[in-house]
């Protein structure tokens, strides 16, 4: 058994962790002791919850702040930085704290998980990680003291402000303010908006981009190709999605701008989602489809893998060079783009087909919007989470997982055919 484990590709590895630990966060969610008194779940919720929060996706069921007690809201928090950071990383982290080395199994799992370009430095890369989540989250737990101080009192204000810190550069959503008091009472507090979207901001850029900034002490001409790509296409859609946003909806241009960074990961929102214009809708698919950077705490298909796409389309179109910032794009980027594009549409569109079978009553914006949040781990609904049947939450379920893993690491997961010599020769196939 041990050597078949160890045969095991790391996507494989991945993805049986992911649903290990997506169980015990269920069964932990799921007992008496993590519920306020009088309140109980079904398991199905207790695991869709689990799930949730795992993924950083957002998506609740249920009230947590009204169901959930302290060590309940404690689990959840400790899912969404595991989701967050990875679990992969996780493990290896922990490993590092008891004062044991990181195997080259680990190694070779942290490489995939997060993208890097070689497997030299990792432990180092691992430290730099943790080090700088712990900053972040610290310096935002303690700067959302004081906005949740003057409505609560210090205790559940400290607990608060650790959980939305958590929550927020993790890019998960999930909050457990009550509904009497969510985020959309904070639509016209500045510091609150402000401090969270820059939250999200920097937990979508990616620990990759964070530490290159740090160390090149924010020199753009000594940042690499990625790290240019992660903040162009970072700050351009903030922008972007804000001027549209702004457009299509009467809000402010603070709540535009908070509404463009969270559509694209967190799924906060301080403007209810379903008043949002029809154009101002389909704005915030586009930005949720394009979700986050490669190597980050949020989702979509990734900032980069559009960029990519983009130019090699450009380059089949115009003959022009795949080149930006002074870099040559490798043909490899633009065909892995490609496929994970495709992918992904295959995926939300399939689901929302199953979806729109077993919850008829859905109609298709509503079934669409939800497939779409649960794969690019947003959060966002058009308030038809809480309504799903038993079904719908198992398939939200399986689409949360395999997008916050990625279709690729799903597909390789499957199967994965080791390249012949032999091949048969080439055909001709009349394309478009």
């Amino acid at each position: 058994m041990r050597r078949h484990m160890f045969r095991w590709s790391p996507a494989r590895i991945i993805a049986g962790a992911f649903g290990s630990i997506s169980f015990i966060g269920s069964i932990l969610l799921y007992l008496p002791w993590g519920h306020m008194p009088g309140q109980s779940i079904t398991y199905v919720d207790a695991l869709y919850t689990a799930v949730s929060a795992l993924c950083v996706t957002g998506l609740s069921i249920v009230d947590t702040a009204a169901v959930f007690n302290p060590f309940g809201q404690a689990i959840l928090a400790v899912l969404i930085q595991v989701g967050g950071l990875g679990v992969s990383t996780m493990g290896a982290g922990v490993l590092l704290m008891l004062g044991r080395k990181v195997g080259i199994r680990q190694r070779n799992l942290i490489h995939d998980t997060m993208n890097l370009d070689s497997y030299s430095g990792v432990v180092r890369f691992l430290r730099t990680l943790f080090a700088t989540t712990v900053f972040i989250e610290i310096i935002g737990a303690f700067l959302g003291y004081f906005v949740f101080r003057r409505d609560y009192e210090m205790m559940e204000s400290i607990g608060l402000s650790i959980f939305h810190s958590i929550s927020s550069f993790n890019n998960a959503g999930l909050t457990i303010l009550t509904k009497e008091r969510s985020m959309e009472m904070y639509v016209e507090d500045p510091f609150m908006l402000i401090l969270t979207t820059a939250l999200v901001f920097v937990g979508g850029l990616g620990f990759i981009v964070i530490r290159e900034c740090w160390v090149n002490r924010f020199r753009w001409r000594k940042l690499s190709m990625h790290s240019r790509v992660s903040i162009f296409m970072a700050v351009f859609l903030l922008i972007g999605g804000a001027v549209l946003l702004k457009l299509t909806n009467p809000i402010s241009w603070l709540v535009a701008f908070f509404s463009s960074q969270s559509a694209r990961s967190v799924g906060y929102m301080v403007y209810p989602f379903e008043s949002w214009s029809p154009a101002g809708l389909l704005v915030m698919l586009v930005l949720m489809f394009i979700g986050t950077s490669t190597g980050s705490t949020g989702g979509g298909v990734k900032t980069s893998t559009v960029f990519a796409l983009v130019l090699g389309v450009r380059r089949v179109t115009t003959n022009a060079r795949a080149e930006a910032f002074h870099y040559s794009l490798p043909p490899l980027a633009f065909r892995k783009a490609a496929v994970v594009v495709v992918l992904a549409i295959a995926d939300i569109v399939i689901s929302t087909f199953i979806l729109l079978l077993v919850c008829p009553e859905l109609s298709l914006a509503e079934a669409f919007t939800e497939m779409m949040s649960a794969f690019t781990t947003v959060g966002l609904s058009l308030g038809t989470t809480a309504s799903l049947n038993e079904w719908g939450k198992l398939i939200s379920i399986l689409v949360m997982l395999t997008g916050r893993m990625g279709p690729m690491t799903i597909a390789t997961a499957w199967y994965f055919y080791e390249e012949t010599r032999a091949r048969y020769p080439e055909g001709n196939v009349t394309v478009g």
